[in-house]
């Protein structure tokens, strides 16, 4: 029996950290393949997503549900993964006029999650929300903390210290709310919530560095009261799907919410290391399928910084190793970078020969190791290199002479501290 045909998954805007994020989840899922789609802006879509639609018009323009409709139909689309908050608004709104499923909760979900204000009136009965000072011409408990009604990764807060800060801060925006200041530690609780509407998965984190809102350097963390929240909420808010909330520590250590997501956060990779992937397991739920969930009994914490992608990507026809000055670290070991080169060349169907000064010594070595074969059978190790002819050749060497006879003579000519350029890693 042959298995079942991938489901291409539309993620849009693909270029988010949430996008990313769902890319990174549903990369290696046989059930799924990944199509990016984004505006005509710079983003990181394109170094991710091997199929990607980069002529997408904002969702509020008024032919943007045609024009996803159209790509849906031409990408052949089984599934709609939002990847922004006023995404997951508008789409969820109009669910009905989209040509397929979509990875949300209910519209009003969606909407009242976006209002920090909403959501603490509707969960104040519930659960600890900070105060809101709604006439900041009153006495104020100083610091306290700004933020706007509906927004994401820090932009526009504020924490300031006295009436004069506060003017300045409500003088460029008025519509900022004060609230209660928070001094204690925070944590982001990732969950999700099955077609049956049961609560199938808490996980809480702490969030030990931050950096534009995005939880940097974040560990699991076990605390009966954030377990509760994320019951509160449950109760409280008709969700689906992988969605989160925020909460930090008042004075006396109380966690109290900051926001609720109805949606994928951005470092929700820390609970695929327990294998719990939470994007996977919302897109098979949107596709109404029942999900196992397994996690792992084991502490785990996860860092997270720039990476590094290049463009234009080199199209040589065959690569040439050195394998004395380019194969192997100096501790003697392989170089990672290099060995995944040779196995995406394979992948891609691109011959890689190589070449040592030390044919027999060479052979033992990578035997030793067990990449004899990655370089093709035995005698594929070449002698010397002498011989070898530039056209349209990638010559990976860190011999300094080597490599200026080579670029004269017309090849391509990488070190092993550049081969990361040559990874391909979209999906």
């Amino acid at each position: 029996m042959s298995a079942a045909k991938p489901v291409p998954v539309l993620v849009f805007p693909c270029g988010t950290e949430i996008g990313l994020e769902v890319a990174r989840s549903l990369r290696f899922a046989p059930q799924f393949e990944l199509v990016g789609a984004s505006g005509p802006v710079s983003n990181h879509g394109p170094y991710v997503f091997r199929r990607y639609r980069g002529d997408m018009p904002f969702v509020t323009d008024p032919g943007f549900i045609d024009k996803l409709n159209a790509v849906i139909a031409e990408e052949k689309v089984g599934l709609v993964f939002p990847a922004h908050d006023d995404a997951t608004v508008t789409l969820s709104r109009r669910r009905d006029e989209i040509a397929a499923p979509l990875v949300a909760p209910r519209d009003d979900t969606c909407a009242l999650c976006r209002s920090k204000r909403d959501t603490y009136l509707a969960l104040a009965p519930y659960l600890r929300v900070p105060a809101i000072f709604d006439n900041p011409a009153d006495t104020l408990p100083f610091p306290v903390f700004l933020k706007p009604d509906r927004g994401q990764a820090s932009r526009g807060t504020a924490f300031v210290h006295n009436r004069k800060e506060l003017e300045f801060h409500l003088g460029l925006n008025p519509a900022l709310l004060t609230l209660e200041y928070l001094p204690g530690r925070e944590y982001t609780v990732d969950c999700f919530t099955d077609r049956h509407g049961t609560l199938r998965y808490v996980g809480a984190r702490e969030r030990l560095r931050i950096s534009g809102g995005i939880s940097t350097d974040t560990r699991l963390v076990h605390r009966p009261e954030l377990d509760a929240m994320a019951q509160a909420i449950h109760r409280t808010l008709p969700m689906r799907g992988a969605w989160y909330f925020q909460a930090r520590e008042d004075a006396s250590g109380t966690p109290a919410l900051l926001e609720v997501a109805a949606r994928v956060g951005g470092s929700m990779g820390l609970h695929r290391a327990l294998g719990v992937n939470l994007p996977l397991l919302a897109a098979l739920d949107a596709l109404e399928l029942d999900v196992d969930i397994a996690p792992m009994k084991r502490e785990v914490r996860m860092d997270r910084a720039l990476d590094c992608c290049y463009a234009p990507a080199l199209s040589p026809t065959r690569v040439i190793i050195d394998l004395d000055s380019a194969f192997f670290l100096p501790d003697g070991k392989p170089n990672p970078w290099v060995v995944a080169f040779v196995v995406q060349c394979r992948n891609q169907g691109l011959p890689v020969m190589a070449f040592t000064g030390y044919r027999a010594a060479m052979k033992k070595r990578l035997r030793a190791c067990g990449l004899l074969g990655l370089l093709g059978d035995p005698e594929s190790v070449l002698e010397s290199g002498t011989h070898l002819k530039a056209e349209d050749a990638l010559l990976i060497t860190d011999d300094p002479e080597l490599r200026g006879d080579s670029l004269a003579s017309g090849f391509v000519v990488v070190g092993p501290d550049a081969v990361d350029a040559l990874i391909d890693s979209r999906h």
